[in-house]
């Protein structure tokens, strides 16, 4: 019978440390940030993680203007700080999704929105 509790506590372990490592890795801010309306076009796009990684996509997209180019190339270097210069935005409501890969080739992803005015 100690022989299941000791399996089961192992797997409970390494199960737990897996979900652990892959989730202390987040946006820790964003310019523009998330939900905030702006008066005036934003200039660049600033992503802070609170731990290096790879982004694999970053995608900027206008609810009336659509894709926006911004000229965003993916990285096999891990940095936590990431930040691209913007065209000229129009006022309209904008949403950023970002893809990221972390140290432990743990896959994430969220998007955050902003207005211009």
């Amino acid at each position: 019978m100690q022989l299941i509790y000791k399996i089961g506590l192992i797997l409970m372990l390494t199960f737990s440390a897996g979900a652990f490592a892959h989730g202390n890795v987040e946006l820790e801010s964003s310019s523009p940030s998330d939900n905030t309306m702006l008066m005036n076009a934003p200039e660049s796009l600033t992503l802070t993680y609170s731990k290096p990684l790879r982004l694999m996509k970053v995608s900027l997209k206008g609810n009336e203007t659509g894709d926006i180019d911004f000229d965003f190339t993916p990285t096999s270097e891990q940095q936590a700080t990431y930040s691209w210069q913007l065209p000229a935005l129009k006022a309209d409501s904008y949403t950023v999704e970002w893809i990221a890969m972390g140290g432990d080739g743990h896959k994430m992803k969220s998007t955050f929105s902003f207005m211009v005015h």
